[in-house]
């Protein structure tokens, strides 16, 4: 009869010790991440994760090494529950430091988003004399992948296409003039197990197809379009 042996790691946040991981590499344990338990045979170990033979299944999986608070041999008769897999948050709703509103989705490696500015149509005018009322506007549309450069980390390495439009001011006699920008740019995102999600978009090239007389101008005004539009930094929810 094997013996159970409990292997406490001291607490719901600490870590357990890589020598005890060690110990019971290609035995039957029970990993406990929490209020649940994860039966199955440890396969190997890496600085980062575990590779766990499920025991119900069969099938072969990671898990985490941060989220094992504790592991213990498998008894006969050990009744256990285990791990759901984690849904995959689709839908996020985050606000940019422009201030701007995001809605992004997310489906394997696909990535797409949409970002307009909220602020900036209430607090611009370009004609102040009242004769002409034209307010600053700006939107950003994007998609493009979204790779995990590890299999264990949450944060994903983003790169996109955009298309951007903007009405912007040259002269407040015109009342103001319309660009759209085409691009490309890069970004990375970091979802917490809670929904919380932070992410980073930077513009790398692009250019206004609407006035493509001046090379310099063109591409001025695709990096105002984006630093308008575009989310550079922004925190919010992905449900």
């Amino acid at each position: 009869m094997v013996t159970a042996l409990l292997l406490e790691s001291g607490g719901a946040h600490a870590e357990v010790p890589a020598q005890v991981f060690a110990a019971v590499q290609g035995r039957a344990v029970v990993l406990r991440s929490g209020e649940v338990e994860e039966p199955g045979r440890l396969l190997a170990i890496t600085p980062t994760a575990l590779v766990l033979a499920r025991s119900a299944t069969g099938a072969v999986v990671t898990v985490p090494r941060e989220a094992v608070t504790s592991l213990r041999l498998q008894a006969p008769n050990d009744e256990v529950r285990t791990l759901e897999p984690e849904t995959e948050r689709r839908l996020g709703v985050l606000l940019g430091l422009s201030p701007t509103l995001v809605v992004d989705a997310q489906s394997g490696a696909f990535h797409g988003f949409g970002a307009v500015s909220l602020l900036l149509p209430f607090l611009t005018q370009t004609d102040f004399s009242g004769t002409v009322s034209t307010h600053l506007w700006s939107f950003v549309v994007g998609a493009g992948v979204s790779l995990e450069p590890l299999a264990t980390s949450r944060l994903r390495v983003d790169a996109f296409a955009s298309v951007g439009a903007m009405n912007w001011a040259p002269g407040i006699s015109t009342g103001g003039r319309l660009s759209m920008n085409l691009g490309v740019g890069v970004g990375v995102h970091y979802t917490w197990p809670s929904g919380l999600t932070l992410a980073v978009k930077v513009p790398v090239l692009g250019f206004d197809v609407l006035d493509t007389s001046n090379a310099l101008g063109t591409l001025s005004t695709f990096f105002a379009n984006m630093g308008v539009g575009l989310p550079v930094l922004s925190v919010g929810y992905r449900f």
